[in-house]
């Protein structure tokens, strides 16, 4: 893959498949990323940015959010 490119599939399997071709300290940035956008939003549901802290291995921010999710 080519920095700057984006990719859209319909296919779950050919994103499944794209996603683990990724190293994995760029699918943590990316995740990162994701997290910061979804947070940036009002009204944003913590279960999902708890999610992308996760997958980036944020543990200790993700745990709050986990907590509040669950309330």
């Amino acid at each position: 893959m080519r920095a700057g490119c984006v990719y859209l599939s319909r296919h779950a399997w050919a994103r499944e498949l794209m996603y683990a071709d990724l190293p994995a300290q760029k699918r943590e940035r990316l995740h990162l990323r994701a997290a910061a956008a979804i947070r940036g939003r009002p009204g944003f549901a913590p279960v999902d940015v708890a999610w992308h802290l996760m997958a980036a291995k944020a543990f200790s921010e993700a745990l709050p959010l986990c907590l509040e999710a669950a309330r």
